[in-house]
């Protein structure tokens, strides 16, 4: 009798194994296969983690940490560097001062460490990226899911979910909407957000599937900012540098504080004014076209359209922003999966003759070469305008202890002349984004102000080759051209804007080699290089005009190939009968950082991680990693950081410092991470999960740093599922650790700002099911 093997995944898995991941290389492999760090966040995880914004996400993966960028968590940070966002293997608008991240269209995820893959392209962040995987259309039939949230401080949020078949096995539809009214923890913050989501999926054959989504997103919400005048004692022992700050003293330009006194600051306190308002709409669409030629040819379309609109006005920051972009891309793939024998086929033995079947089966037997090729093209077209005023910001100006915030305007842009009204901005001012010899009140170019108007136009070639069970090789080229013209929008008075254009081209390489052993064991080398550019202040653009060495106004053809290097290995372990998965890699990569005020810094990051997935059945599971990392900034040149730790030293803050030649490790993030999350539920329904993240001591600036000792937090939820309703509490750092965080380097406010965790603090969830 012949023996019936049947496989399945179990129920709520959270093993990564139990689905292929096209997210690294754009075809379908399996994660043992994969030669690169992958963490898979499956809806199950995302519920028991209680993932409801982008620093969450530091408890789920190794290597993850997510510093404050002025408050608003646009993308997670990996391996000391900014993350790329990506939505169904499509480049998203990615600012690190945006808006915060929208949950209501994301079903699952991947955080791939380190950059993109040719197939992908160059980016303007190299660390990783995080690709937000989509709800999907139900062709069962009719599914509603209701759910209202309600937490501490405030927290309401409510979210409909409903789909079902249009025509059965034919034409399907998703939608979701949520809504969200919170109040926070920190002074004068709270958010209201809408959030609308709409997916369609027609297959009308079995040759052609068409795939379509679209969100829309309106926010109003305040930066977590932090707590400003950092220094020691604050970090210690809560005590705050109170004192009248007085702007513009002696020659570096920086204020003091006159008669400081160290005074106990509230918890909650927060550099935010009353007054402070954040506003931001976003729109995006995607459109996946599949044919299938058969014989292993098939032709896949991607077209991805996303807008933005952002409008920062901090008085208490002394900043102001108002951007507007538009992107769309489209990227044409060619998939082709085929076998080439090599070797005569080997002749069928005569029966009895076992010295001929010896024989054929050692010599006779041919090769079986597997191919997967992915070649294709990729254009891109960005329209993007933005005016910045910050360059004058005094972010040590308000005493936090008095409740009083100056006026940004007056205090900062009028008094000195070097700021303009922004068009439709109505009472915001900003900097002129380029660099005019005639206007005397103006010397210097801001980043943040621009319009941009580029392209970019690509080939790329992917090949993985299966030689035999045990050994493959992927390798991999793509060639980007980038047409980039940028124009000034806010020049002084009486003078023309400045503008510059530039044509360049970004090549990107990788090759990875896989050895298979045996079936439950993958060894990986992998090598990625690849040039990338600055980006702008801005979401989705390239570059920003800069001075050359004779003082024109030029686009940095240099900047435009930030040279990135990635050499990783690891193993990959499926164990148990398919229910304990490991990781363990190591990795060396040089790559550049965009600090946040503009400077390019050349950065070094070693590091190593283990990662274990254990699942024997669909009651339990644990995961858990273990992270080294140590990020070098290499010989920086240019102005590395803002100091403010000293504010009655004569020089003031903010003031600027160029270190000396040497290397200097990366501030913001700690060199060794600890997460994971384990979680038990009952055939009754009743379940329970613990979640935790410990880091070692974190260095708040390259230079004259403060430092955050060892820290953890300890989140634990409990809940009840029955087959058409679910409630769930969550419970979010039960021990009311005084946890603190550092924008460090990648947001340039290392020594001038800091952020302390919110205290125990609870979530309730009450989900209803039809």
């Amino acid at each position: 009798m012949s023996t019936i093997v049947v496989t399945g995944k179990v129920e709520g898995s959270v093993l990564p194994t139990t689905a292929n991941v096209s997210s690294v290389f754009g075809n379908s492999i399996p994660i043992q296969d994969t030669p690169r760090t992958v963490t898979v966040l499956t809806p199950t995880l995302i519920q028991d983690y209680g993932i409801s914004s982008i620093q969450d996400l530091a408890q789920t993966a190794p290597a993850s940490y997510t510093t404050p960028q002025f408050g608003a968590y646009s993308v997670p940070n990996t391996r000391g560097m900014l993350d790329e966002a990506f939505v169904n293997g499509m480049q998203s608008l990615t600012r690190t001062g945006g808006p915060p991240t929208s949950f209501n269209a994301i079903e699952s995820a991947q955080i791939v460490a380190g950059p993109a893959s040719s197939v992908y392209g160059p980016t303007e962040n190299v660390g990783g990226y995080v690709n937000w995987v989509t709800k999907q259309p139900y062709f069962d039939q009719w599914h509603s899911t209701t759910s209202y949230s309600a937490g501490s401080y405030g927290e309401n949020v409510w979210t409909e979910d409903f789909g079902a078949p249009i025509i059965p096995n034919e034409l399907a539809f998703r939608a979701s909407y949520q809504g969200i009214n919170d109040g926070s923890y920190y002074d004068n913050v709270e958010t209201q957000s809408q959030d609308g989501f709409f997916a369609l999926a027609w297959k009308p054959n079995n040759d052609f599937h068409l795939d379509f989504n679209s969100e829309f997103q309106d926010t109003r919400f305040d930066e977590v900012t932090g707590i400003n005048r950092p220094t020691q004692a604050l970090i210690d022992d809560h005590e705050y540098t109170s004192g009248v700050y007085m702007p513009y003293t002696g020659t570096s330009g920086g204020g003091l504080v006159e008669d400081p006194v160290l005074v106990r600051i509230s918890d909650s306190a927060d550099d935010v004014a009353p007054q402070d308002s954040d506003y931001a709409k976003l729109f995006n669409s995607e459109l996946t076209s599949t044919w299938d030629e058969g014989d292993g040819f098939s032709i896949v379309n991607r077209t991805y359209e996303a807008y933005q609109y952002l409008r920062n006005q901090e008085e208490a920051q002394y900043y102001t922003q108002l951007d507007t972009s538009n992107i769309v891309e489209d990227r044409l793939e060619f998939h082709l999966d085929f076998d080439t024998p090599i070797g005569d086929e080997a002749p069928t033995p005569k029966s009895g003759d076992s010295e001929s079947m010896e024989s054929d089966s050692q010599i006779g037997a041919p090769l079986d070469f597997k191919h997967d090729i992915i070649t294709g093209l990729y254009f891109k077209s960005v329209n993007l305008t933005s005016y910045f005023g910050g360059f004058f910001a005094q972010w040590a100006a308000t005493d936090l202890t008095t409740g009083t915030f100056p006026n940004a305007n007056s205090m900062a842009y009028e008094a000195n002349g070097y700021s303009y009204p922004i068009p439709g901005g109505g009472p915001m001012i900003g900097n002129p984004g380029a660099y005019y010899p005639n206007a005397v009140s103006y010397p210097n170019s801001t980043g943040g102000t621009e319009a941009e108007q580029a392209e970019e136009a690509s080939a790329f070639f992917q090949h993985n080759i299966q030689f035999t069970p045990q050994w493959s090789l992927l390798y991999a080229g793509r060639a980007d051209t980038i047409f980039d013209d940028i124009t000034d929008p806010l020049p002084p008075p009486g003078d023309a804007p400045a503008s510059a254009n530039t044509i360049q081209v970004e090549p990107s390489a990788n090759v990875s080699i896989n050895y298979k052993p045996a079936p439950w064991i993958t060894n990986y080398l992998t090598f990625n290089w690849s040039e990338s550019y600055p980006g702008s202040w801005a979401g989705g653009g390239f570059n920003y005009i800069t001075q050359n060495a004779l003082g024109a106004n030029t686009l940095n053809a240099a900047s435009y190939h930030l040279q990135n290097f990635l050499y990783e290995g690891g193993t990959k372990l499926d164990l148990m009968d398919h229910t304990l998965f490991l990781t363990a890699d190591g990795y060396y990569q040089t790559h550049y950082a965009i600090a946040g005020l503009g400077q390019i810094c050349p950065l070094r990051t070693v590091g190593s991680d283990l990662v274990e997935t254990y699942q024997p059945d669909k009651h339990f599971y644990i995961s858990w990693n273990q992270s080294y990392m140590l990020a070098t900034v290499v010989d920086p040149f240019g102005e590395l950081t803002e100091t403010s730790t000293d504010l009655t030293n004569g020089v003031g803050s903010p003031n600027f410092i160029t270190p000396p030649p040497g290397n200097y490790r990366e501030s913001g993030f700690p060199t060794m991470m600890f997460n994971g999350i384990a979680a038990y539920k009952w055939d009754c329904g009743v379940g329970v999960s613990m979640n935790y993240q410990i880091t070692d001591p974190i260095p708040c600036s390259e230079v004259q740093p403060i430092w955050i000792p060892w820290q953890y937090e300890i989140d634990s939820s409990i809940f009840y599922t029955q087959k058409n309703w679910e409630a769930r509490v969550n419970f979010f750092n039960i021990t009311d650790q005084h946890n603190w965080s550092s924008g460090g380097l990648i947001a340039g406010t290392g020594n001038d700002f800091i952020t302390l965790s919110e205290p125990f603090h609870w979530e309730a969830t009450l989900t209803y099911k039809f």
